[in-house]
């Protein structure tokens, strides 16, 4: 676009010079040579190129301004986290700092389970929970740690497969289960005994092998930032038994 405005104005600059040499021409005829008239001619020449002189100038000023606009607006686009607004930039305020939750000292394997679970409570809505770790001699899970257990009998013993406690062992990852069966736990309060709408199972892993299994109750959903958490939960915690507890 900017050639072509500048061709145009070039052109029309040529056409001029073409006008003004007949016009002189014609003039020096019927003048013979008169001194107004190259004094006109030259004149007419010195505003028409000025003219021409100008027009182009101001095309470029104008085609510069547009570049320039265009440069930014690329530059914008190029770089998003520029125009990214400031609620964009602010960490989530659901993001679980896991490294918070886990004890701080290692006491023992039922101090520290039991502790675990409390720190969890809050920020995964638990109303009742358990800590199982394996037998390191068998496969048979014992329960450690509870949280807010209600129940005239001890958690049982499972082994890999059994139950749903043990088929989350079995399938080495975290399970929700919405369709809770009936009797298999119950939630009490001063407000009387209610039945929890999710049960978690989390194992606890070390590598491929699961060494552990935390089960809780909520009356709430698990959300993204939870299951990422309980995750990070899941290596962290196997790591501390292993070096800790496990003989």
């Amino acid at each position: 676009m900017r050639h072509n405005t500048k061709l145009l104005f070039t052109g029309i600059f040529i056409i001029f010079l073409f006008a003004v040499f007949f016009m002189f021409a014609a003039v020096k005829n019927a003048l013979a040579g008169s001194a107004v008239t190259y004094i006109s001619v030259f004149i007419v020449l010195i505003l028409g190129s000025l003219l021409y002189w100008l027009s182009i100038k101001r095309q470029e000023t104008n085609n510069s301004e547009t570049i320039d606009n265009s440069h930014s607006t690329e530059e914008s686009l190029s770089n998003p986290q520029e125009i990214v607004n400031e609620e964009q930039l602010t960490p989530s305020e659901n993001q679980i700092d896991v490294q918070k939750l886990l004890p701080s000292r290692t006491l023992g394997i039922e101090k520290y389970t039991e502790e675990l679970l409390q720190n969890m409570a809050g920020s995964f809505n638990i109303v009742q929970g358990l800590f199982y770790i394996k037998n390191p001699n068998e496969d048979l899970f014992h329960c450690y740690a509870q949280y807010a257990y209600f129940s005239e009998n001890k958690p049982v013993e499972f082994r890999t497969g059994e139950a749903l406690p043990g088929q989350a062992v079995k399938n080495k990852s975290i399970v929700s289960l919405n369709n809770i069966p009936d009797q298999y736990m119950t939630i009490a309060s001063g407000l009387g005994k209610s039945k929890p709408n999710l049960l978690v199972f989390v194992p606890i892993k070390n590598q491929e092998e699961v060494i552990g299994l935390i089960e809780y109750a909520t009356f709430e959903q698990l959300t993204d930032s939870q299951f990422k958490a309980l995750e990070n939960i899941s290596k962290k915690v196997a790591d501390i038994i292993i070096k800790h507890f496990k003989k």
